[in-house]
């Protein structure tokens, strides 16, 4: 049931009802195919816009679900992620750029571009990898003439040891006790199963003696409260 409405060169346009939905079909002569451009559903009192590259609303664009991978599972389609992009957000697979030494581990990944003000000025590109269940957030600068910048690996909660103090290094803490996830450097043994990061930097399975020497009686002095500062490493 509905209503179809005939072009000259042989397109038509059907508006057709099917229980509690309402269609608008284009028909193209040329392809001889049928697509469904505008559907209502009054049981989720929602439109939905079909096979549609643009929507405009007083000559503007606008945005609706599916623009740039926004409400689609997989993320706009991507066949090279190297060329300029409009701002949104693309499913990628990182084997699929020129350079990828920096982006480890390789794989599935979204990637967000965000676009300056001025059409070919550079701009901003991050790219979101799953990193064996730690996510790994890389940035770069992107240009429309030249080649686009290196990678850069954001520093975040899962990979800040990596950057700022590896586990294994001592560090200076001015307690006469270990935090939580800290060991002390006294020369104790400890689990190389349990620690497997710290077992790489103390192969053995003892920690260094770093203990305070108290050259006057050239001996190890005890732990106590008067102790201003002990060494301890972080315990993974």
């Amino acid at each position: 049931k509905g209503l179809k409405i005939n072009n000259d060169n042989n397109d038509s346009m059907t508006l057709m009802t099917s229980s509690d939905r309402y269609s608008h079909v284009f028909y193209d002569a040329k392809t001889n195919r049928s697509e469904r451009k505008l559907d209502y559903d009054s049981t989720e009192n929602i439109w939905q816009f079909k096979n549609v590259k643009d929507v405009t609303i007083n000559d503007k664009s606008v945005l609706k679900a599916g623009d740039y991978g926004i409400g689609e599972n997989f993320g706009a389609p991507l066949s090279d992620p190297e060329k300029p992009l409009l701002t949104g957000f693309y499913g990628v697979y990182t084997p699929d750029y020129e350079s990828t030494s920096k982006i480890s581990p390789s794989g599935p990944g979204t990637l967000a571009a965000y676009r300056s003000n001025y059409h070919f000025s550079p701009y901003i590109e991050q790219l979101y990898v799953v990193g064996y269940y730690k996510p790994k957030l890389f940035s770069r600068c992107k240009y429309w003439t030249r080649p686009p910048t290196d990678w850069y690996e954001t520093v975040t909660e899962a990979n800040i040891d990596r950057f700022v103090m590896p586990v294994g290094a001592p560090i200076l803490w001015p307690r006469s006790f270990a935090p939580e996830g800290y060991l002390k450097c006294n020369g104790a043994s400890f689990d190389t199963k349990k620690y497997p990061k710290l077992s790489y930097a103390y192969y053995d399975g003892k920690l260094p003696d770093l203990r305070n020497w108290d050259n006057s009686r050239n001996k190890d002095r005890p732990d106590s409260e008067d102790i201003s500062f002990i060494y301890i490493v972080k315990a993974e």
